[in-house]
């Protein structure tokens, strides 16, 4: 939780930056997944949006955990497909505490926007919402780091605070293999407030059997963190996500203290329920936007699944699934649609051939086009043009 001091500095930036950016903008606390509220409330895009897949405190939250992951303002989606920048606060300890999330703003035309947005829904106008330029929201991006990295605070619960006074007690190797058992059934049921409980009776357990000698502490850091890796694998979540860019195991043999070592495993099993339960939707939701917009920009190019992927940073199979669950309809399909989309914009705005079209449109051939395009309006692409005005 946000110290109040630091607080109420994360709220005046929010209020500066609305009244210098026109934007909107909000403090949100990772740990409580949670967005806080000014006093008096502020007008907030995102508390009248009405789209059902919307869920604004983990689209934030998740926003301020990527930003925590990659070490730099990070810019992302909400299920309509409006852009945000996150920037993250961490403790003086380095450990991710909360952020602050600017948005939302438009990063493509108004009327692309618009078309992507009614596909969803009708029921969300954004007619209010900036459009801006890459440049822009660059600019926004870097003056939230150079704010946020301001606001370190001393405010994270200390090691002291689970660890025992008796210390060098033998270790019970059944009681220690048991609480391991107990925490992936808690993992597993999604008991994220049981299972910081029992990490921390956990690892109390194994600071009084070693002593507190940071050595013998590093290593059973590491068993737990192999642990942990397994559950994220068991979970379908991503190792990378979890624990950072970096490898993890020589970030432990680099902290010198039981505090770090504490301090880092709570924060890897904080991050590993987030991402495997309260995010998973809003990544699901920014990764088929991401798909979506590349497909967008790309789509007269060829075009693979495993280009696609690449470029969301999913594997091949996976995004696959994912587009099919979330979209409705398979990922060439919306490709398909997309280019005959286009292609009726080019029938009906000029005399190109329709082998030209069809190139321009990324199909590989006249005939091939021509199967696709019937599919999707009943009609070939020359009656398509004859029989609006165009010869």
């Amino acid at each position: 939780m946000l110290p109040k001091g630091q607080l109420q500095r994360c709220q005046q930036c929010c209020q500066d930056i609305r009244l210098l950016c026109g934007v909107d903008c909000r403090t949100v606390s990772t740990e409580e997944i949670r967005i806080l509220r000014e006093t008096p409330p502020q007008p907030d895009f995102c508390d009248g949006c009405s789209y059902i897949r919307c869920r604004a405190r983990a689209t934030h939250a998740y926003g301020c955990n990527e930003s925590y992951r990659w070490h730099s303002p990070y810019l992302y989606y909400c299920p309509l497909g409006l852009a945000f920048v996150a920037q993250c606060i961490c403790t003086d300890a380095g450990e991710l505490e909360g952020g602050i999330a600017a948005g939302p703003f438009l990063t493509s035309n108004r009327e692309e926007a618009r078309e992507q947005v009614a596909e969803l829904t009708s029921a969300v106008c954004i007619d209010s919402v900036p459009q801006w330029s890459g440049d822009q929201s660059a600019a926004l991006g870097r003056l939230l780091e150079f704010l946020c990295r301001g606001m370190i605070s001393e405010g994270f619960r200390p090691p002291s605070a689970v660890l025992p006074e008796n210390q060098g007690e033998p270790a019970d190797l059944s009681t220690s293999l048991e609480g391991e058992r107990q925490l992936q059934q808690l993992i597993e049921q999604q008991d994220s407030e049981g299972a910081r409980g029992l990490l921390d009776q956990v690892f109390s357990q194994a600071y009084a059997a070693s002593g507190g000698d940071t050595e013998a502490m590093r290593h059973r850091v590491m068993e737990l963190s192999v642990m942990l890796a397994r559950a994220c694998v068991n979970a379908g979540a991503d190792v990378q996500e979890v624990f950072g860019r970096s490898d993890y195991l020589t970030d432990i043999r680099e902290f010198s203290t039981v505090d770090q070592l504490y301090s880092w495993i709570t924060s890897v099993l904080r991050r590993f329920m987030d991402y495997t339960f309260e995010f998973q939707q809003v990544r699901h939701a920014n990764a088929l936007f991401n798909a979506q917009r590349f497909i967008r920009q790309h789509y007269a190019e060829r075009l693979t699944l495993e280009s696609i992927a690449a470029e969301v940073c999913l594997s091949p199979g996976y995004l696959s699934s994912l587009f099919k669950a979330e979209a409705g309809e398979s990922l060439f399909a919306y490709l398909n649609r997309f280019r005959v989309k286009r292609s009726r914009q080019l029938l009906l705005e000029s005399s190109r051939p329709l082998v030209e079209v069809a190139h321009a449109c990324g199909f590989e051939d006249q005939s091939y086009f021509t199967r696709v395009f019937k599919k999707y309006t009943g009609v070939s692409p020359g009656k398509f043009r004859q029989k609006n005005g165009r010869v």
